[in-house]
Formats: structure tokens, C-alpha cells, sequence
């Protein structure tokens, strides 16, 4: 599972010109879920979302976490994050999750990141959206769940 995280002041996903979810400061999390993710993927992803460290405190210092400040989450399904490019210039999908799957994990993660954090938006699952942000920093930072298992000297 790959999270593309960013930190943004606002954002909001409209599906046919009609806003269908906003939020105010917090993070969008583009989620491309892979064809071997599992349940242990889920929790590792939620883990680092909401406790990555990338709110300043008084210090000026990314110390504070999404949850730490009960800021806003927007999740979006996103696929491509799965883009095979090594060859070629038509990026190659065959490493997301066929869809029937890939909703069933989606709404999984839904629901299991709504166990800790209270403040979550959505896009529409498969959905054609227009996802407009204002970022913040630009603050962007991916989380790959097949990184938990490597140590960390090898980072």
C-alpha cells in the first residue's frame, strides 16, 4: 500500500462540478492499494498517517502530528500510485489491486482509520474527481507499507 501524503490549508474533491467532500488545515491521502496488501498493510499505513510529524510546534519544528492538532483528513483512492514506469513511457497498472478487491480494502481502511481519527473526508472510490488543494510547505512525503520490514540501516 502506498499513501502519498500532503499537508495542505484546505482541499476539496468535486465528482460532476459538485463538491462532494471538503477540508480545512489537515492532510489529503492519496491511498494506491496494491495487489498484495493485507490487513497488516492497513494498520501500518494508518499508523504512520497519523502520527507523522509534520506540523510545526512554537519552535518552529515538525514536531506535531495530524492527530496530535485533530486536524482533517481527505482520502482518495488512487491507483496510479501502483504505476509501474522502469520501461517504457505508458505507465503499467498490473501491481493495483483489481478493483472488486481494492473497494472492499478501501472501505476497510476506512473504517479502521475512523476507529482513531474523527475528522475524514472521502472521494468517491473509482471515481472521476477533480481534487483542488492549497498545499502547505509544499509538504509531500510517501509511506510504502513493503518499507516495514526493512531495517532501518538499509534506508
Amino acid at each position: 500500500m502506498i499513501a502519498l501524503i500532503q499537508k495542505v490549508k484546505s482541499a476539496q474533491v468535486k465528482i460532476d462540478n459538485t463538491i462532494k467532500s471538503e477540508i480545512n488545515k489537515g492532510l489529503i491521502i492519496y491511498l494506491g492499494i496494491h495487489n498484495k496488501d493485507e490487513d497488516d498493510d492497513i494498520s501500518y499505513i494508518i499508523k504512520k498517517i497519523l502520527n507523522l510529524r509534520v506540523f510545526s510546534n512554537e519552535k518552529n519544528k515538525f514536531n506535531l502530528s495530524v492527530s496530535d492538532l485533530k486536524l482533517q483528513l481527505l482520502i482518495i483512492s488512487n491507483f496510479t500510485l501502483n504505476a509501474i514506469t522502469r520501461t517504457g513511457n505508458r505507465p503499467e497498472f498490473s501491481n493495483a489491486m483489481n478493483p472488486k478487491d481494492a473497494k472492499i480494502t478501501y472501505d476497510k481502511f476506512i473504517y479502521e482509520i475512523s476507529k482513531y481519527h474523527n475528522h475524514i473526508s472521502t472521494g468517491e472510490f473509482g471515481g472521476n474527481m477533480i481534487v483542488e488543494s492549497i498545499n502547505d510547505g509544499p509538504i509531500n512525503i510517501i509511506i510504502n507499507s513493503f518499507d516495514k520490514d526493512v531495517p532501518r540501516n538499509n534506508f
